[in-house]
């Protein structure tokens, strides 16, 4: 009897894997910052934190709550396009002649910062900018391993 009342809630949908650890506080953040998304994958951390995992206008967005719905941490990731006008104008004044192959936006400890992956001739180099575009060249690979820059 109990089996199928577990089954009859699962089918009716009232009762889902998110809601055993998704606290209201965390989900109701979550839904006001994300009100449009969809296919969002929860998963259960250490020390009570839950992360959600969602794409939406093609950015892939791992974001941390701690469990009274605070961000901890929010890592994005994108295209060129999605990276804010002036850093990427920064980017090409410092290596002219490179394209600008992926974004990881890194949001934790109340710190921002943008990991820009850039494609340099033979050489690809991973780039840290701050959110006024201050730029430190972090390392380069060559051939697909890393170079000793």
């Amino acid at each position: 009897m109990k089996l199928l009342f577990i089954i009859s809630l699962l089918l009716s949908g009232s009762f889902s894997a998110d809601n055993l650890f998704v606290r209201d506080k965390v989900k109701i953040n979550f839904d006001k910052t994300f009100p449009n998304a969809n296919d969002v994958v929860w998963v259960k951390q250490d020390n009570n934190n839950v992360k959600a995992v969602l794409i939406q206008d093609d950015i892939k967005t791992h974001i941390t709550y701690n469990p009274d719905g605070t961000v901890n941490q929010c890592l994005r990731y994108y295209a060129c396009k999605h990276l804010p006008a002036h850093i990427r104008a920064r980017v090409y004044e410092k290596f002219p002649d490179s394209e600008i192959i992926g974004v990881t936006e890194a949001f934790s400890d109340n710190a921002l910062n943008y990991y820009i992956n850039i494609k340099s001739s033979a050489k690809i180099y991973e780039l840290r900018s701050d959110p006024s575009g201050d730029i430190v060249k972090l390392k380069s690979f060559k051939d697909g391993s890393l170079a000793g820059e």
